[in-house]
């Protein structure tokens, strides 16, 4: 029922007419169907108090077989909507242009190893294709590799930022593939730049506001405060304005290293 209800050659339709995320979730609701189908089948045993004699192994060898297949072909749907984000993203700065080509050369080649694992002669979602493990393992391996360039290439596009929102929107470009565990562990060296420009930033904030609220205590002209707005009212927008601009960068700093 499960194959029916989504086979090989409907997941490869679907990530052809660009609904690879309609994929994904018809794949987590068979894996969902199956795993709640064990569970039934464990919990009706135990309130049998021993009188099921089945051996557990031998009772779900193919349905256990189908559903680690199923977690295979959600890695492949999974990784196209992840990488599908590639074919949008435009790289500023210094070396912009040659770093945007990089992504456009990944992204081609992603797209043929799709192409690739997409011809093989059989239904993937078939358990008793057993050249599936060999096609995946290739399929993954060309993955790995495109990852490692990939990384190389947005590690060196947060080099060449020199601000911290510049940083945090080249980083925001990838989003979806930072989860990716190679692209992780290469970030995860730069997490401590952006968390120095992030004090760096917070000082200014604090020194913005202690002399602010100084002029804004004298009623000076100079104090930081809307001229159409009272006292009050322009002294709670402007405090609100710079507790703005150091809230967005810690709640982006906490997305990426929680």
């Amino acid at each position: 029922k499960a194959a029916d209800f989504i086979s090989g050659r409907a997941i490869f339709n679907m990530i052809e007419e660009g609904e690879a995320k309609e994929a994904c979730n018809k794949l987590q609701m068979v894996i969902d169907i199956c795993t709640k189908f064990k569970d039934f089948y464990f919990e009706y045993k135990g309130k049998a108090n021993g009188t099921w004699k089945l051996t557990t192994n031998a009772l779900f060898v193919r349905l256990d077989s189908f559903l680690e297949r199923c977690y295979d072909i959600l890695h492949l749907t999974t990784t196209y909507v992840q990488f599908s984000v590639l074919e949008r993203v435009d790289i500023g700065g210094t070396k912009g242009k040659s770093l945007t080509e990089s992504i456009v050369q990944i992204y081609t080649e992603f797209k043929e190893a799709v192409s690739a694992f997409q011809a093989v002669p059989y239904d993937i979602m078939d358990i008793s294709a057993k050249s599936f493990d060999d096609d995946f393992v290739i399929f993954r391996t060309k993955i790995k590799e495109l990852e490692r360039r990939l990384a190389a290439v947005i590690t060196q596009g947060f080099d060449d930022c020199d601000t911290m929102n510049g940083r945090f929107k080249l980083l925001d470009s990838f989003e979806g593939l930072l989860t990716r565990p190679i692209i992780q562990d290469e970030l995860e060296k730069k997490h401590i730049i952006l968390i120095d420009s992030y004090k760096q930033d917070l000082k200014s904030v604090q020194g913005l506001f202690l002399e602010g609220k100084i002029l804004a205590d004298r009623k000076d002209d100079r104090a930081p405060l809307y001229n159409n707005l009272p006292p009050i009212a322009g002294s709670l927008a402007w405090c609100r304005s710079l507790l703005e601009r150091i809230k967005e960068p810690m709640d982006k700093l906490q997305n990426l290293s929680p």
